[in-house]
């Protein structure tokens, strides 16, 4: 018996799948495995996809916290790039 949603092998009775959760149906039919595993992830698509559904493009955090004259200190930005 395999997993409809993500193919994982579930056993026999199993009402779950250990991997992705999904209900198993209590047929007792098995689902066959998939045939052919997903395609990569291209990076330039993933890329995109931070771009478009995330503020990575106007906005992202930075730790500015850094170890000045041998104590740790927060520093701005331009204090950050004049010590570097």
């Amino acid at each position: 018996m395999f997993c409809p949603q993500c193919g994982a092998a579930a056993l026999q009775g199993q009402r779950f799948c250990t991997e992705c959760g999904v209900a198993l149906g209590s047929s007792g039919a098995s689902s066959p495995a998939p045939e052919t595993p997903p395609a990569p992830a291209e990076p330039e698509v993933v890329l995109n996809q931070l771009f478009r559904f995330s503020p990575m493009q106007t906005s992202f955090g930075c730790n500015m916290l850094a170890l000045n004259g041998g104590r740790p200190e927060t520093l701005t930005l331009l204090d950050f790039l004049s010590h570097f």
